[in-house]
């Protein structure tokens, strides 16, 4: 998110869970470290990383750079299920030589646990704790969470396909693909324009449907979508920025 945005001289540094291009790992979850009433997990290895090195560490001894090594390599490593992702950093790194107390306060510190690990954009928890009351509960119930189960198979089943198509409609069947997935260089943000973006979603959600929380598996391509928009009207046409935005949603 940060990604081309972030200037290095606002005195603003900032960590991220994973580069640009990757998922990053969830863990607490439910039967791999979470107590069994939960139904979602509690965070991810970044997160987690950095909770328990902040418990464990003299906030008054390390350094943010101290800090960021000893998160990357924990994150990096995963565990047996091989979850691991590439902790960056974004910003002004001159601010990384101050020691953390200076932005956390004081400590105790204490000892780290090893969780177990989940890919974030795979997590099916709540469905699998659906599958779980159909196994176990009575008739009524079991039809309710079928319902519920098959309900959102079908949202996530749509919102793949309405993407997609949405990037064959503009792209073409050949390149719709790979301009959706198009990854840009590290100076570039992800999007162009984010009112637009912003736009596009609202104007989504209006046609095709909700987006949910599952719909952000999809930034990179809507913001693919924009860009492309914005780049190929704006070679085209000499109209204002409003009738370019029109025209592109209509397509």
């Amino acid at each position: 998110m940060f990604e081309g945005l972030l200037p290095s001289n606002i005195s603003i540094y900032a960590t991220t869970a994973s580069n640009a291009t990757e998922d990053s790992w969830a863990e607490y979850c439910p039967d791999y470290g979470a107590p069994q009433e939960y139904d979602t997990c509690l965070g991810d290895l970044y997160s987690i990383s950095w909770l328990e090195d902040c418990d464990a560490k003299d906030l008054h001894a390390e350094t943010l750079e101290q800090q960021y090594v000893s998160v990357r390599n924990r994150t990096l490593e995963g565990t047996k299920f091989n979850g691991s992702s590439h902790v960056m950093q974004y910003g002004d790194q001159s601010l990384t030589v101050e020691f953390l107390s200076v932005y956390l306060g004081s400590n105790a510190p204490n000892g780290t646990s090893s969780p177990s690990l989940t890919p974030s954009a795979q997590i099916f928890f709540p469905n699998v704790m659906l599958i779980r009351k159909i196994s176990d509960v009575s008739s009524q119930e079991y039809v309710q969470a079928q319902k519920k189960l098959r309900d959102r198979i079908s949202h996530r089943e749509h919102v793949d396909y309405s993407i997609n198509h949405i990037g064959n409609l503009l792209f073409g069947f050949k390149n719709g693909s790979k301009i959706l997935k198009n990854v840009r260089s590290a100076e570039q943000p992800l999007v162009d324009d984010w009112d637009y973006l912003k736009t596009y979603v609202k104007t989504y959600e209006k046609y095709c449907g909700s987006l949910s929380t599952y719909g952000l598996k999809y930034t990179r391509e809507v913001a693919n979508i924009c860009n492309a928009g914005t780049l190929l009207y704006s070679s085209t046409s000499h109209g204002g920025d409003g009738e370019r935005r029109q025209s592109h949603l209509n397509f």
